[in-house]
């Protein structure tokens, strides 16, 4: 049985024919035309569009980025003060406070300068050292020979350059069983058991202390170094003088510890994590 399309299908048919003819009739030099500005519509449309941009841009001025230099306090000598270390020795200490809340100094380069009653220098030494911010502490100068009698101490202080640090992180120690004396060897030493109340193992601590008398006037200091204290660590530990040294009005002693939170790795969780400050540096 022979199927009869029905009347849409050969309408829709009979317009595709009509539109095949129409085409046909069109002449080919039309076509020639049309496919070439196909063709040149699309190089053309790239170069528009870098035309555009590179007018956009020319036109734009980006904001101005302006970096401001830290203005930091100069840092302050709150105390200071040399003695005798016997044989014509002589060393000194100094305190210094940084008023600055958020900056630090990553290197600090200090000179301790001793000179007699006319200002004419018997005896010099530079160090290096560095301030946290907010930070109060203690610089040394070891045992130097002095050719005249010593009158005065100075020192002065030049920091590197500024770093703005984030957080630093507040630590906390606390002292027991304080003693000073002679050993059997002959030095005289001050010892104290430092309690580590710290959530860090810290693997290194500078400790410094400055001995008083009665009248609470310094009469000697010193410092040493405390290597991997952990967690809730009771840490004994002495600080020795040289054996011609002697002190028998000491009365007391300030314990000051100190830990480089800008030197990588200074404190350290029991994962051994760094706790990494530098992202704070600028």
């Amino acid at each position: 049985m022979v199927q009869i399309p029905n009347q849409k299908n050969l309408a829709i048919g009979e317009k595709i024919l009509e539109i095949a003819e129409s085409i046909q009739q069109v002449p080919k030099y039309l076509f020639v035309i049309l496919a070439s500005i196909i063709v040149l519509m699309i190089p053309g449309a790239v170069v528009l569009r870098a035309v555009f941009f590179n007018l956009l841009f020319a036109s734009y001025t980006p904001p101005a980025i302006v970096y401001e230099a830290p203005r930091p306090k100069d840092l302050r000598v709150v105390d200071k003060n040399f003695f005798t270390a016997g044989q014509g020795s002589y060393y000194a200490y100094a305190r210094v406070a940084n008023p600055n809340a958020d900056l630090g100094v990553r290197v600090l380069n200090y000179t301790f300068s001793i000179s007699d009653a006319s200002g004419a220098e018997l005896a010099k030494y530079q160090g290096t050292g560095y301030v946290l911010p907010g930070q109060e502490r203690l610089l040394f100068m070891p045992a130097q020979k002095v050719s005249g009698q010593p009158a005065e101490v100075a020192i002065t202080l030049l920091p590197e350059r500024w770093s703005k640090i984030g957080n630093i992180r507040t630590l906390n120690f606390t002292y027991e069983q304080s003693q000073f004396g002679k050993d059997t060897s002959g030095h005289f030493y001050a010892s104290a058991v430092m309690h580590n109340d710290n959530p860090y193992i810290i693997p290194e601590v500078e400790m410094g202390i400055i001995l008083y008398n009665s009248k609470h006037q310094a009469v000697g200091a010193n410092y040493t170094v405390l290597n991997q204290i952990q967690l809730d660590e009771n840490r004994f530990f002495p600080v020795l003088w040289p054996q011609n040294i002697s002190y028998d009005n000491v009365v007391n002693g300030e314990y000051k510890a100190t830990v480089n939170h800008l030197q990588k790795g200074s404190l350290l969780t029991e994962k051994i994590t760094p706790d990494n400050y530098y992202d704070y540096l600028r």
